[in-house]
């Protein structure tokens, strides 16, 4: 990605990246937001602005206007005969994303017009198919528990839509990708074939982002079947679907010999383990005796799960972050692609059951997930 060098006095060196529009699932999602939320915004790494949605017209002229422009230039373009901002918590606001990237929440004591103005403005991270750092913002007015009850139900049809859009493209793309490779192979060099893996590549991110979209919205809605169920043949399964990537890695999963009863539902069961288990082998970077272990004990008045792994660690300042929607831990470097839903779909699975999730971890000390279920 190109970059430019910047006149910042304090770091006259620092050099800043060329403005990069979102790539085509991130805007596919923002303008799925942009009809449920009054305004909403994409803002890079760098806090410029690179895609904005303006429905009841806060800003002082055209939301274009402001596309490339620094967070601060757009709060300062805020229409300031209608509306006092509460400085101090946009300020914390902010900084908190500034400095950690997680899931942000406030809300702005207003005055619009000599009418009093409650907003409620959220964010978080993710990372783009590029796996550069975005933070997406939405704005609304602090409504009644049951227009937002309202709102998530055109949320979810907003996700059931976008995901059923996006299907065909996605299927076209793939299939075509393959006749490509499959077709011609002879005539195209190495850097042509490598083109089309990049394609491929993207095609299945996305694929995959849509899967765990769809799957994250059904946990909940749905009822679950809990029954008495031995989780040792569902972890054997996950060992054989797995195998492919576990020996890619030379990774060692290793399972328990024998495993206790547990109540719950067998479906959720499996994705539970699926993307603990899933996720280990995703951010394991070791060059050999790659480990991911799983334990499942008896507790009192439940079970614990745990899935612990010996690769690169997550900083304690990731460890409730993670399990947001469309988060990944922030280590230096990490080029890992994923949808950023694996651990939020297990966190709602837990959640909904009335269990508990957390991780347990420090940068370069491996990690170790743990689940605790209820026995009622």
């Amino acid at each position: 990605m190109a970059t430019t060098a910047t006149d910042n006095p304090r770091n006259p060196l620092r050099t800043v990246r060329a403005i990069q529009p979102p790539d085509f699932t991130t805007t596919s999602m923002l303008n799925g937001l942009a009809k449920l939320h009054a305004l909403v915004m994409a803002i890079d790494s760098q806090r410029r602005v690179i895609w904005l949605s303006d429905e009841l017209g806060f800003l002082n002229g055209p939301a274009t206007d402001l596309i490339g422009k620094p967070l601060i230039t757009l709060l300062r373009a805020i229409r300031t005969e209608d509306l006092e901002v509460s400085r101090p918590k946009a300020a914390q606001f902010i900084e908190e994303m500034n400095e950690n990237g997680q899931v942000s929440r406030a809300r702005f004591d207003l005055s619009h017009e000599n009418d009093s103005l409650r907003l409620e403005v959220s964010a978080f991270g993710m990372r783009d198919s590029a796996n550069d750092q975005l933070y997406i913002c939405f704005a609304d007015r602090d409504e009644p528990r049951e227009a937002l009850e309202r709102k998530n139900s055109e949320l979810e049809a907003c996700v059931r839509g976008v995901s059923h859009d996006l299907r065909s493209p996605l299927v076209s793309l793939l299939g075509f990708s393959q006749l490509l490779r499959d077709d011609y192979q002879e005539v195209l060099d190495r850097t042509g074939l490598h083109f089309i893996n990049r394609i491929d590549q993207a095609a299945r991110h996305i694929d995959q982002l849509l899967h765990d979209m769809l799957e994250f919205r059904r946990i909940g809605a749905t009822s679950q079947c809990r029954v008495r169920i031995n989780p040792k043949p569902i972890l054997e399964q996950l060992h054989s679907e797995l195998k492919l990537q576990l020996d890619e890695k030379n990774i060692d999963l290793i399972l328990p010999d024998e495993t206790p009863t547990v109540l719950f539902d067998r479906t959720r069961l499996y994705q539970l383990f699926s993307n603990l288990i899933g996720n280990a082998i995703h951010h394991m970077d070791r060059k050999s005796a790659a480990r991911i272990e799983v334990e499942i004990t008896s507790e009192a008045a439940g079970w614990q799960i745990s899935v612990r792994d010996n690769g690169p660690g997550i900083g304690p300042e990731d460890h409730q972050r993670i399990f947001g929607a469309f988060e990944t831990a922030s280590r230096p470097g990490n080029k890992h692609k994923s949808s950023g839903l694996g651990l939020a779909i297990v966190k709602k699975i837990v959640e909904t059951d009335s269990g508990r999730v957390w991780v347990e971890s420090e940068l370069g000390t491996g990690a170790r997930f743990v689940v605790w279920l209820p026995s009622e």
